[in-house]
Parts: structure tokens; C-alpha cells; sequence
């Protein structure tokens, strides 16, 4: 059975977000900034998402990330905390900074 996709909108198109889905729950995600581009490519993990959550810095980092480039379905940002409480999986969390770095180039 073919599965129906879900029409790209023109902000989509024109911006660059991405849609990613974690815990039943669909989210925006945007492209990185170039200024934030240093901040994170030199502090943070790709993959290991328990060392970013481990490492007090780095958890700031990423909750810095999450609230400026993961929207969810009402347009709000997210954090750590908010994420942890919409029940998302570390696996969630490696693919939606997989899906950022993916999609910001």
C-alpha cells in the first residue's frame, strides 16, 4: 500500500524547514544559522546524544539549538525538558540534529 505524503508547503520550500516526526508528535525543523555554525560543529556530537545531554555545557548548547531551529506543530519552540516530556527517545533526539545538520548543508 502506498502511503500518502504530506504536501510541502511554500514556507517549507522557500526556507528550507524540514518536517520531522518523534513520539506521535510532528515538529519543524529549520536550517542552522551560519553564526551558530562554530558554536556547534565544535562543541557538540552528531551522533551521541547522551554525551550532549551528560556534559552540562553541552546540554545548554543543545537546548540553545532545540529552542532556535525545532518548532512544534503550534509553531513554539522546544527545549530539552519540552522534549523529554513529549516522550521523545535518544534515538529521536540523534535524528532530529542528524535532520539540522542534514538539511543545513
Amino acid at each position: 500500500m502506498n502511503e500518502v505524503k504530506e504536501a510541502t508547503s511554500l514556507h517549507t520550500m522557500v526556507d528550507g524547514s524540514e518536517f520531522f516526526h518523534a513520539a506521535d508528535k510532528k515538529y519543524t525543523v529549520k536550517p542552522l544559522s551560519l553564526k551558530d555554525v562554530d558554536k556547534v560543529m565544535k562543541k557538540l556530537s552528531i551522533r551521541a546524544q547522551v554525551f550532549n545531554l551528560a556534559d552540562g555545557n553541552n546540554r545548554k548548547i543543545l537546548n540553545e539549538m532545540l529552542e532556535k531551529y525545532v518548532l512544534d506543530g503550534n509553531d513554539k519552540p522546544v527545549s530539552v525538558d519540552r522534549v523529554t516530556e513529549d516522550g521523545w527517545t535518544l534515538v529521536d533526539l540523534r535524528k532530529c540534529v542528524e535532520q539540522l545538520f542534514d538539511i543545513s548543508g
